[in-house]
C-alpha cells in the first residue's frame, strides 16, 4: 500500500479481546459455543482454487487449540459489554447469547502492573506508567467534595492527575501496608496519597500536601501538610462529612513545580506520612485515627482542585482475603502453582506439583515420571482442590493437547457436574475442539446439561474415524461432503463459520464457503492495515451473509424487511453490522463481498457515517469485480489496484471530452438522482477520486486528504447531513487548492 493519506489514521492496531457468543444449533440440539479470541493463534489456510483443501465445519479459519494460557481460558468466559451497563449485542438474524460470568482471577492475571513479591499474605505491586493500560488496575472515584471534576491519565511514563479525582487499587488490604511514590506538584493545591475504605468514597485517610493558594479555600488549613481522617465520624451538621486532623505541619513549604517523594505506612491504627522535597530533609507526620480506627483499605492517589505528575507507584501490604472473596480475586499465583506464595498443603500441594510436572514433561521424560493427561483431567472436576489448581489443570490440558479420546470423554462428562467451576473449565477445554454450532449452557437445566454431556462425548468418540473417512459433522451427524452441501443448501440451514473477526453465513457449497471465508479474513487484515485501527471488540465479529442464488437473496429480503432491496443483489445494513451479497462464481468471487465488508468495517472502526462518494469509492477500491481493483488467489489478497475494462475507458473518455465533473461538483451529486448512464459514471468517478487521493496525488494533496479524513472523524454527523459536512470540510481544507486538484485529477483520469 502506498500513499501518505493512510498515515493519518490511528497508527496503532488495538489488541483487545473480542466478543464471544453462544448460539443455538440448527435443528434444535441443545449444544452451544463461545467465540474465539484474537489472542488465539489463527491459521488462515493458504488454499488455491480449484484444488481447495477440504475444511471441516468445526474449523472455519482454523483456531489453534494449543498454547492458550489460563488468562485466555478466563477471558473466553468474560461477558461482552456495550458501554458500561454490561449489555450485549446479538449478531444479526441469529439467537446469540452472552456467555456466563467469568471465574475469579488469580493475582498474577488480575493486574497490569508488576507483581514484585507475594508470600501468601503480603503482596508488593509496582506501576511504572510505561503503559496506559496500567490504569485498569485502579477504580476511579471522587475522594473529597463530590460533584467536582477531574481525571487521571498516563503520558510519557508519568501519571497525571488534574482537578478533583482519585484512583484506588482494585484490591483490598488490611491495616498493614506501605505506599510510596514521587510527584511533581504542578498545582499543589490539595493532593497526595489516599487510604480509602474499599468501595466507599467518603471514608478515607488522606495524606496530603497543600500550598499557599489553599488559603483561598480554607484559611485555617492553608499552606499546611497533614494526615486527615475523613468520614466515619458523627457529623456536627447533617449531611456534612467531617474531617479530623491526625497530624499537620507547616513544613515543608511547597510551591508550584516542587518535586517531592511520598511515603505512607499504615500499621494498626497508626498512619505515618513522610514528605521529602528534593534537596531538603524529610518531614514526618504520624498519628492514630480519632474515634473508631479504620481496618480495611484500597490505597491510591488523589488530587482535589490541584494537579501533579506522579512517578512510579509501589503498594506493599497484607491482602484482605475477605475482600478477595467478595470481588472474585483469587489470592494465589496461577502462572506457577509451585510459587511459595501459594502455600499449598496436603492434596493441594501434591496436585499442584503434578500439574506443573505435566506441563514440564517432554519426549525425554522417563516413562516412570510421565504424568498422564487422564490424571490431570481428573483434577479439573475435583471441587475439594483450590480453584486455581483446577484452572491451571484446564490450561495444561489445552496447552498440551488432549492425549486420547478417553480423556476428552472424561472432560465431557464434567459438563453435567454439580460443581459450576468444573462445568466452566470443562467447557473451555472442549470448546476449541468442537464445531461452532455446538451449544452448551453452563447454567442450564440439569436435563439439558446431561444431554449435552452425552452428545459431546459421543461426538469425540466418533470424530477421529469420521474425519479419517472425509466426513463432515452437520446437525448432530457425520455426513459425506456432498450430503453436507445438500443439507446446508437452504439458507435456513446454511453454513455458519466464525473467527474472532468474521462471521460468514452462506448456503454455497463448502468449497466456495471456504474460498469466501479466507478472503474475508484476508480483507479484514488489509482493512486494519489501511485504517490503523479495528472495530471495538463488542462490534465483532463483522457479519457477511452470502446467498447461493438470486432467489435465496430475494426471499431473505422479503422475509426480513428489505423488500425494496430484493433486486439489488447486495447491500449493507450498517445498523445491524452486516453485509448481504449474492454469490457469483469465478472470476467475480469474492470481490463484492470484500467491498461490502469494507463499508461495515469503516462504520464500525471509525464510529462515524461517511459521505456516499467516499464510502462507495473506498468500497470499490477494496473489492469490485467489474473494475478489477483487487485480486484473491486463495492465499493472498491484493487491493487498491487500478481499474481496468469498460469503466476505466468510460472515465478516460469523459475526462478527455471535458465531461468529468469537477471534484466539488461531483461530491454534491446524489447518485440516486442520476439516470443509469450518469450513475455508472458517478460510481466509477467515486472509485477514481478515492484511488487518486490515496495513491496517485502529490504528497501535499495527500496530506490535505489525510487532514480531511481526520476532520471527518472528529465529529459524528447524521446520515442525512454527512455529505454536506464532507463538502464543507473539503472546501475548508482544500481552500486555494481546489482548482489545482481538479487540474491534476483530470490529467490523471485522461491516462486511464
Amino acid at each position: 500500500m502506498t500513499g501518505v493519506a493512510r498515515d493519518h489514521w490511528l497508527s496503532k492496531i488495538m489488541e483487545q479481546p473480542v466478543a464471544t457468543f453462544v448460539r443455538s444449533m440448527d435443528g434444535g440440539i441443545a449444544f452451544g459455543d463461545f467465540g474465539g479470541r484474537r489472542d488465539a493463534r489463527i491459521d488462515a489456510r493458504s488454499t488455491h482454487f480449484p484444488e481447495m483443501r477440504e475444511m471441516d465445519e468445526r474449523e472455519g479459519t482454523h483456531v489453534t487449540a494449543r498454547l492458550l494460557p489460563i488468562a485466555l481460558l478466563l477471558a473466553l468466559l468474560a461477558p461482552t459489554a456495550i458501554g458500561q451497563d454490561g449489555s450485549g449485542r446479538p449478531l444479526p438474524f441469529s439467537d446469540d447469547q452472552l456467555p456466563p460470568p467469568p471465574l475469579p482471577q488469580p493475582l498474577d492475571r488480575h493486574f497490569k502492573g508488576e507483581l514484585l513479591a507475594f508470600d501468601g499474605e503480603r503482596i508488593e505491586l509496582r506501576w511504572d506508567w510505561s503503559d496506559a493500560e496500567q490504569l485498569a488496575d485502579f477504580d476511579a472515584f471522587v475522594p473529597v467534595r463530590k460533584g467536582l471534576r477531574g481525571s487521571f491519565s498516563v503520558a510519557d511514563g508519568r501519571l497525571i492527575g488534574r482537578g478533583t479525582a482519585g484512583i484506588r487499587i482494585r484490591l483490598g488490604y488490611l491495616s498493614d501496608l506501605h505506599v510510596a511514590t514521587d510527584a511533581t506538584l504542578t498545582v499543589p493545591h490539595d493532593l497526595g496519597v489516599v487510604l480509602s475504605k474499599p468501595d466507599v468514597s467518603d471514608e478515607s485517610i488522606l495524606c496530603l500536601v497543600q500550598d499557599r493558594f489553599f488559603t483561598n479555600f480554607d484559611k485555617a488549613a492553608g499552606n499546611a501538610n497533614m494526615i486527615n481522617k475523613m468520614g466515619g465520624i458523627p457529623p456536627s451538621t447533617p449531611g456534612v462529612t467531617e474531617f479530623r486532623y491526625v497530624d499537620r505541619k507547616q513544613a515543608p513549604t511547597l510551591e508550584r513545580g516542587a518535586h517531592v517523594t511520598f511515603d505512607v505506612v499504615r500499621s494498626g491504627a497508626t498512619t505515618r506520612f513522610t514528605i521529602t522535597p528534593d534537596g531538603e530533609d524529610a518531614v514526618d507526620f504520624a498519628g492514630k485515627d480519632p474515634d473508631a480506627a479504620m481496618t480495611h483499605f484500597s490505597p491510591g492517589l488523589y488530587v482535589a482542585g490541584g494537579g501533579a505528575e506522579f512517578g512510579p507507584l509501589t503498594i506493599d501490604g497484607v491482602i484482605d482475603r475477605e475482600w478477595c472473596a467478595d470481588h472474585d480475586v483469587l489470592p494465589h499465583i496461577a502462572g506457577n502453582l509451585l510459587h511459595p506464595g501459594n502455600r499449598f498443603k496436603g492434596a493441594d500441594k501434591r496436585s499442584a506439583a503434578m500439574v506443573e510436572r505435566f506441563l514440564a514433561q517432554g519426549p525425554d521424560t522417563p516413562e516412570k515420571q510421565v504424568v498422564s493427561a487422564g490424571r490431570i483431567a481428573a483434577l479439573v472436576g475435583k471441587d475439594s482442590l483450590a480453584l486455581v489448581i483446577r484452572m491451571r489443570a484446564a490450561e495444561a490440558l489445552t496447552e498440551k493437547g488432549l492425549a486420547d479420546g478417553t480423556v476428552v470423554e472424561a472432560i465431557a462428562h464434567l459438563l453435567d457436574g454439580k460443581d459450576r467451576p468444573s462445568r466452566l473449565l470443562a467447557w473451555q477445554v472442549l470448546r476449541p475442539q468442537l464445531p461452532w454450532h455446538f451449544r452448551y449452557d453452563v447454567d442450564g437445566e440439569k436435563v439439558d446439561r446431561r444431554e449435552a454431556a452425552l452428545l459431546i462425548a459421543d461426538y469425540f468418540q466418533r470424530r477421529d474415524d469420521a474425519l479419517a473417512q472425509g466426513k463432515i459433522f452437520v446437525d448432530g451427524y457425520w455426513h459425506t461432503p456432498a450430503r453436507a452441501d445438500a443439507l446446508r443448501g437452504e439458507f435456513s440451514t446454511a453454513w455458519d463459520w466464525r473467527s474472532p473477526r468474521i462471521r460468514l453465513r452462506t448456503n454455497m457449497k463448502r468449497v466456495w464457503a471456504t474460498w469466501y471465508f479466507n478472503a474475508l479474513e484476508a480483507a479484514y487484515a488489509e482493512l486494519v492495515s489501511v485504517m490503523g485501527q479495528e472495530p471495538p471488540p463488542e462490534q465483532l465479529p463483522l457479519s457477511v451473509l452470502v446467498f447461493d442464488k438470486p432467489e435465496d437473496f430475494k426471499a431473505f429480503c422479503e422475509k426480513n424487511g428489505y423488500a425494496e432491496k430484493a433486486a439489488w443483489g447486495r447491500f449493507v445494513d450498517l445498523e445491524k453490522n452486516c453485509a448481504f451479497v449474492t454469490f457469483e462464481g469465478e472470476p467475480r468471487a469474492p470481490y463484492w463481498a470484500v467491498g461490502q465488508l469494507s463499508k461495515v468495517f469503516l462504520r464500525r472502526s471509525s464510529g462515524r457515517y461517511w459521505p456516499v462518494w467516499y464510502d462507495e469509492g473506498r468500497s470499490s477500491w477494496f473489492g469490485n469485480p467489474t473494475y478489477g481493483t483487487s485480486k484473491w488467489d486463495g492465499g493472498a489478497l491484493t487491493v487498491g489496484m487500478q481499474a481496468e475494462g469498460y469503466e476505466a475507458q468510460l472515465l478516460r473518455a469523459a475526462a478527455q471530452g471535458g465531461d468529468l465533473d469537477q471534484v466539488s461538483h461531483f461530491m454534491a451529486r446524489d447518485p440516486r438522482d442520476l439516470d443509469k448512464a450518469q450513475r455508472r459514471t458517478w460510481y466509477a468517478q467515486a472509485w477514481a477520486l478515492h484511488h487518486w487521493f490515496m495513491v496517485e496525488a502529490p504528497e501535499e494533496i495527500q496530506k490535505r486528504f489525510g487532514r480531511w479524513l481526520v476532520a471527518m472523524q472528529r465529529e459524528e454527523y447524521a446520515p442525512s447531513k454527512v455529505d454536506a459536512a464532507g463538502r464543507k470540510l473539503y472546501h475548508t481544507i482544500f481552500a486555494g487548492k481546489m482548482e489545482r486538484v481538479d487540474e491534476l485529477f483530470l490529467a490523471w483520469a485522461k491516462t486511464l
